[in-house]
């Protein structure tokens, strides 16, 4: 059998080229994939711009109203402001000690005798009128108020005097009426005593 020993060794050294080819052998270039262009944007024109509305004026500001006239006061807002008074007068005087009561009730009776006027006069009335005072006289409060309450018109003064007059005459008929009930007591008991003495002699 005829060898070829230098036929295997280029056989060899042929395979191992080929080998060594097979793995330095360059890649094949990639593939490059179809550039697919953008449809192309359709640019719509812009709309006009609306024209800028004028500023809208601030509204002017209201005239001040002209000022109000002050009126003198009338007689009858003078007179409620009047009672008003009185009535602030009789409520300080009976909060008053005795001593200082009696010495508004002289200074009041000297000013109406002085000057007896429809103020002097409800004055004097409202002190005499106190109630469940040293100085209280329902009886001459009356005939005080008696002219103020019968006067003609509907003033504040008067229609305050005809309210006081009403409650200070009720009065007056009941302490009336408790003073002659007290007489007829006073008489029955008269009577009893001189029977009892009566008795007493008899015997």
């Amino acid at each position: 059998m005829i060898r070829f020993p230098a036929l295997r060794c280029t056989l060899h050294g042929w395979l191992a080229a080929w080998l060594l080819a097979a793995c330095v052998a360059p890649a094949p270039e990639p593939v490059k994939p179809a550039v697919t262009e953008p449809p192309l944007a359709v640019v719509k024109p812009a709309a006009p711009e609306a024209p800028a509305l004028p500023p809208v004026p601030a509204p002017l500001p209201e005239p001040a109203p002209p000022p109000k006239e002050v009126l003198p006061p009338t007689p009858a807002e003078l007179e409620a402001r009047l009672v008003i008074e009185l009535i602030g007068y009789a409520h300080r005087v009976a909060t008053l000690p005795v001593e200082e009561q009696r010495r508004e009730l002289t200074a009041a009776n000297q000013e109406y005798m002085r000057e007896p006027t429809g103020r002097s006069r409800m004055r004097l009335a409202l002190i005499l009128a106190l109630p469940g005072t040293f100085i209280n006289d329902d009886g001459r409060a009356a005939s005080l108020l008696e002219p103020l309450a019968a006067s003609a018109g509907a003033s504040p003064l008067r229609q305050f005097a005809w309210l006081l007059h009403g409650q200070v005459s009720e009065r007056a008929r009941e302490q009336k009426r408790v003073a002659q009930l007290k007489e007829q007591i006073e008489g029955l008991r008269a009577i009893e005593r001189s029977l009892i003495e009566r008795d007493k002699g008899r015997k």
